[in-house]
């Protein structure tokens, strides 16, 4: 095996896990949802991106994405949605989808077992994630301004779609709060009439990118809820 190549399927999720952070660091920052200042300029994968520097935001993220993958392993998820929300009234605007579901279903006891014929090299690899991050952030002014009071969460829907979708619970966590504490099951069910997750009438969506990684390929998009546009944006 040479070492161009992840030599596992686990390597490979690995990459997914450190990409789903640096994602929802850059989502909350092209999309305002915490002040500009609060962020502060870094490189990854050979671009300028950004990372929230309020602890608590980044230990909510770490968390979620932990819970992420922990779920993804076993298997059975479609769908991670960062949803951006009205903070008064939950009520959602944008919900940024990766959509997963032709991830490979690998039992979790091979996961780390070589594999010789993983078609995708580590150069190609970073090489997607970077045009993946590239191309959000250059469509984001394209998206439009949100309004000043706003949140976010993430979903996560499974196959097949009339599945249970859930929520992570901890989605208020506000510059104010200097710490959350991690839940050992951190998903709860989530109402899919409150989340719009089965009414496609009332989205717009906006392909962002297919990220090429081989086994674990997926799409990126954009889905603007219709009760966006009805709302005052911020000067």
């Amino acid at each position: 095996m040479s070492s161009q190549h992840p030599g596992s399927f686990s390597e490979l999720l690995g990459t997914f896990h450190e990409f789903l952070v640096v994602l929802v660091h850059n989502v909350l920052y092209l999309r305002g949802v915490y002040p500009p200042e609060t962020f502060r300029a870094v490189r990854k994968y050979g671009i300028a991106l950004h990372q929230c520097r309020h602890p608590g935001v980044n230990q909510w993220i770490e968390d979620m994405a932990v819970a992420c993958m922990s779920r993804i392993k076993e298997g059975g998820v479609g769908r991670l949605s960062i949803v951006i929300l009205r903070e008064k009234t939950n009520t959602p605007l944008e919900r940024f989808v990766v959509d997963i579901s032709d991830f490979p279903e690998v039992p979790e006891s091979v996961q780390t077992v070589s594999i010789d014929n993983i078609a995708v090299t580590w150069t190609s690899l970073l090489e997607e994630y970077r045009a993946c991050l590239a191309t959000l952030a250059g469509m984001s002014q394209s998206f439009g301004k949100l309004p000043a009071d706003i949140t976010f969460t993430l979903i996560m829907e499974l196959k097949p779609d009339d599945a249970p979708s859930h929520i992570h619970p901890l989605q208020s966590t506000t510059l104010s709060d200097s710490s959350t504490t991690p839940d050992p099951s951190p998903w709860i069910t989530a109402d899919r009439h409150r989340y719009h997750l089965s009414t496609p009438l009332s989205l717009t969506t906006h392909p962002i990118r297919f990220v090429d990684a081989g086994p674990i390929s997926f799409n990126l998009s954009l889905e603007e809820d219709k009760q966006k546009l009805k709302l005052p944006s911020r000067p």
